[in-house]
């Protein structure tokens, strides 16, 4: 069975993501994983501050009982994950441990930067994880752009 892993880092950047990965599920008939990562702050010599916000949590878990809820209401086999720390490692381990062949990461097209902070993480997860596909699906409120 093919596995399609939706990763977010800190919040879900937009239901247009979300529509892209239900719809590559759907296509592939294909088991879908939500997963978000809270990043710890770090701070300049790497290390990691260990307070997490408990809101951001509560909404993350929150965002996450609805998407299943509402994919499940339409067909869809999913299931969701929250995790703390590096986003690159955790997607990497939750990948691996799930035998997903497929990340998708979605972000906010706004800027040039927040397009390279994603370029970036996907470069990271292609040398950790050679063996899924990493797509990278642009936010933008008029169309859904998507780069592999």
């Amino acid at each position: 069975m093919k596995i399609i892993l939706f990763a977010s880092i800190g919040s879900f950047h937009s239901d247009s993501c979300i529509r892209m990965a239900e719809q590559l599920a759907t296509a592939y008939m294909a088991r879908l994983k939500v997963l978000v990562i809270i990043p710890f702050d770090t701070l300049g010599l790497d290390v990691a501050n260990d307070v997490v916000d408990e809101t951001t949590v509560a909404r993350c878990e929150d965002a996450l009982r609805k998407i299943k809820s509402e994919l499940g209401d339409r067909g869809i086999r999913v299931d969701v994950g929250l995790r703390l720390g590096r986003p690159v490692e955790e997607i990497v381990q939750y990948a691996v441990e799930n035998s997903a062949q497929n990340i998708m990461l979605g972000y906010k097209s706004k800027s040039l930067l927040s397009h390279y902070s994603a370029a970036s993480i996907a470069r990271k997860l292609l040398r950790r994880c050679p063996s899924c596909a990493v797509t990278l699906v642009a936010n933008d409120r008029k169309e859904i752009s998507v780069e592999i």
